[in-house]
């Protein structure tokens, strides 16, 4: 299916952003529920079900972030956005379109292997290090410092490799769920998208960073106003991290209808669910 592919105004970014906040005002329930479902899934498959859980939820990655842009299209057309939009790659109207996004995802899932791979080929292997022990403060200093190298190393070259897969899948699953493309063809529409648009998502990047370095200050504060309570900073943080995913997706959609079907943000679309 031909596509065209649109050229924003840098100021685009930024708009992108402010309308997904100001949406997430007007439906904080919904899409703070959609953030925490999000979350969940990637706590429960990544951390809890280790060690198979991380490889799941990267195969089934491309899955619900096709779900997150048809709930982030609801949300905008001001419809019920729930977190059963998340699977709507498993809805029948869609069912077709679920094997190339499973493809979707063995083609992250391998390129996250090959990352790791990149890793202990140029770094050599992990070292360990005895937690216990730095509680204890029983661990050297040489073995603590050599252990901290090596995971910010580790952490720069994986942030640095990961940027062309970012790139490759910001719109490659809604592209297979609207426009019907394969796999391959997605991933390179949606690079050759970001790649004319590459201003537009700098400001859109450095408006997150602004917006998450304000929700830092607000729970260092927090911190300092509460002093040892525990439990409160740890739902303030819960609750934080729900909403800013609600803001994320609610952001999501916005930047795709600019770029792929380039209507203004005050016009509504077109449902994607029956």
């Amino acid at each position: 299916m031909s596509i065209h592919l649109h050229a924003c105004h840098s100021d685009q970014g930024w708009k992108w952003l402010v309308h997904g906040v100001q949406l997430f005002k007007r439906k904080p329930g919904e899409l703070f529920l959609l953030g925490n479902t999000y979350i969940f899934l990637v706590l429960l498959l990544g951390m809890l079900l280790m060690p198979f859980g991380s490889i799941i939820m990267s195969l089934i990655i491309p899955l619900v972030s096709a779900g997150s842009m048809v709930a982030s299209q609801q949300a905008f057309n001001n419809q019920r956005a729930t977190p059963a939009l998340l699977f709507s790659g498993l809805h029948l109207a869609y069912r077709k379109k679920l094997k190339p996004l499973l493809m979707l995802g063995l083609i992250f899932t391998a390129y996250l292997f090959l990352i790791w791979l990149m890793s202990r080929v140029l770094l050599g292997p992990q070292p360990s290090i005895n937690f216990d022990a730095i509680k204890n403060n029983t661990v050297s200093s040489e073995e603590l410092a050599h252990w901290v190298e090596y995971a910010q190393a580790q952490f720069f070259l994986n942030l640095v490799c990961s940027i062309p897969l970012l790139l490759a899948f910001w719109f490659a699953p809604s592209l297979v769920l609207w426009h019907n493309m394969s796999p391959i063809q997605a991933l390179f529409s949606s690079s050759i998208a970001i790649w004319r648009n590459k201003v537009v998502f700098v400001v859109y990047g450095l408006a997150w960073l602004g917006l998450l370095m304000l929700f830092g200050f607000c729970l260092q504060l927090l911190s300092v106003l509460v002093g040892g309570q525990t439990i409160l900073l740890i739902m303030a943080y819960i609750l934080a991290t729900s909403s800013l995913m609600g803001i994320t997706i609610a952001s999501y959609y916005p930047s795709y209808r600019a770029i792929f079907e380039g209507l203004p943000l005050g016009e509504p679309s077109k449902p994607s669910l029956p």
